[in-house]
């Protein structure tokens, strides 16, 4: 597998799958060697891939949908219900299934690919649907659209209805970790990396982060990735760029009044012990410590 574009990499039956420009590759040690498992593929484009338990899905850039259930040794169509012939995001709830399309927005197969229905319910708009993600039971999908309908939607009901949460910018990738959505936007610009630690309330950019602004220029970011404390930005163009996670402290929040001077006397005999509080409202707490 050399010389060739990646689209989507995924893990299944302890083996490696890659989407690629030139079709779907295989690696059984790690991805030390690669070989290409592309029979009954009639598109060699692969922009998406996602796996559940016993089978893996390809969506291409001008075929569908495809699938294997036998680990990638034969390919056949499963696009019963959709509508859109380029597949650009795929994600996979084991039999629970979603489909992002380049013009036709989102379908869900909930019997692992053997049907699929068109769950765009609360879209503004009908989305390129560039990525998804997940968060306990809030399934996130990204698009690409007309202002003002792009941006980031959230679901709470595995996609029977969605709600806009982040709009203005077109979202090319995201992920979720420590219960924090980042997504990587593109505007006029160039791109940005935001986090929300809210559930899309509210959004901080976290690009700019020197005094030039933001490390890649104004290069389109098109991969977001956690591994290790640290938040990966695969970019077009301009290589990869990681930054080290800020991982915040949650309290446990019990009480009801929050006072304006806290002494640690107050918990004499251990005064290193935890005080809870809780606030009725979102907003900033200040905490001073003098001797």
């Amino acid at each position: 597998m050399e010389n060739t574009i990646v689209y989507s990499i995924v893990s299944a039956n302890k083996n490696l799958y890659a989407g690629t420009y030139g079709g779907i590759f295989k690696s059984s040690n790690g991805g030390y060697n690669w070989d290409a498992v592309n029979t009954g593929l009639q598109d060699s484009v692969v922009l998406a891939l996602a796996a559940n338990e016993n089978s893996i899905f390809a969506g291409t850039k001008g075929d569908g949908l495809y699938k294997t259930d036998n680990w990638g040794e034969s390919w056949y169509k499963a696009n019963n219900g959709i509508t859109c012939d380029t597949i650009n995001s795929l994600y996979s709830l084991n039999d629970i299934l979603f489909a992002g399309t380049y013009s036709k927005g989102i379908f869900r197969s909930t019997n692992s690919g053997a049907n699929w229905t068109s769950c765009n319910s609360g879209f503004l708009d009908i989305p390129y649907v560039t990525s998804f993600t997940k968060n306990e039971n809030t399934i996130y999908a990204s698009n690409y659209a007309r202002y003002p309908y792009c941006g980031l939607y959230k679901s709470t009901n595995y996609g029977s209805t969605w709600n806009l949460i982040l709009g203005e910018y077109d979202v090319l990738a995201m992920t979720v970790y420590d219960n924090t959505i980042y997504a990587a936007t593109y505007d006029d610009a160039g791109g940005n990396v935001l986090k929300s630690t809210n559930d899309g309330i509210s959004w901080t950019n976290i690009s700019k982060i020197t005094e030039k602004g933001n490390p890649w220029g104004n290069a389109d970011l098109r991969s977001l990735f956690t591994y290790n404390g640290k938040l990966f930005v695969g970019t077009y163009g301009k290589s990869i760029f990681s930054t080290k996670i800020e991982k915040a402290v949650k309290i446990d929040e019990t009480g009801d009044n929050f006072p304006d001077r806290h002494l640690l006397m107050q918990n004499y005999y251990k005064p290193y012990s935890i005080t809870k509080y809780k606030l009725k409202e979102p907003r900033i707490a200040i905490f001073k410590f003098t001797e």
